[in-house]
């Protein structure tokens, strides 16, 4: 049972020795995402595979390894043989294998929600800015209007017959901005 759920996981899956990072198994779903051949991987030492891990510090990985039995949704940037970046979160558990203590990693992409809540993040950014926007319009369209009105009741005054050029402008600027 646990090798079918294993080889048919949606997630990345691999199997590594405690003692030395040695890759025992990984399933199809690790193989076909990060582009590696199953041949490139197994009896190799995990944290030798210097392509995939990217800007990750592997060293501080291997001490969290090494200091506790499991590892919980840590979030990891890794890197598939193409080149291409995919985030990652990585929870791990100690098993036993034919005597063998061994880690078991579950590694889900999460790369297409990441990007989805910094689109989020962005529209929610627009709209505060467009929501200031509007604020800060109606707070300048208020006394913008005062002013016009008062230059209308200007031109209709006969002392201000000499200034209609200049009120006129006056309001047009207004009404432009």
């Amino acid at each position: 049972k646990f090798q079918k759920i294993f080889r048919n996981s949606p997630d990345m899956m691999i199997i590594f020795k405690a003692n030395n990072f040695e890759i025992v198994e990984v399933n199809q779903r690790f193989v076909d995402l990060l582009g590696f051949g199953r041949e490139e991987l197994i009896s190799r030492c995990l944290f030798d595979l210097d392509s995939i891990w990217g800007s990750v510090d592997k060293q501080e990985i291997m001490d969290e390894l090494r200091g506790q039995t499991t590892m919980n949704n840590k979030e990891l940037e890794l890197v598939t043989k193409a080149g291409e970046k995919i985030i990652t979160l990585i929870s791990t558990d100690i098993i036993n294998i034919e005597g063998d203590t061994c880690y078991l990693s579950v590694i889900k992409n999460i790369t297409n929600e990441k990007k989805l809540e910094a689109k989020i993040a962005l529209f929610e950014q627009l709209h505060l800015i467009g929501e200031m926007a509007a604020g800060i319009g109606h707070e300048v369209r208020n006394p913008m209007t005062t002013v016009k009105g008062f230059l209308q009741l200007f031109l209709e005054k006969p002392e201000f017959v000499n200034y209609r050029d200049r009120l006129n402008l006056m309001i047009d600027e207004l009404d432009r901005a």
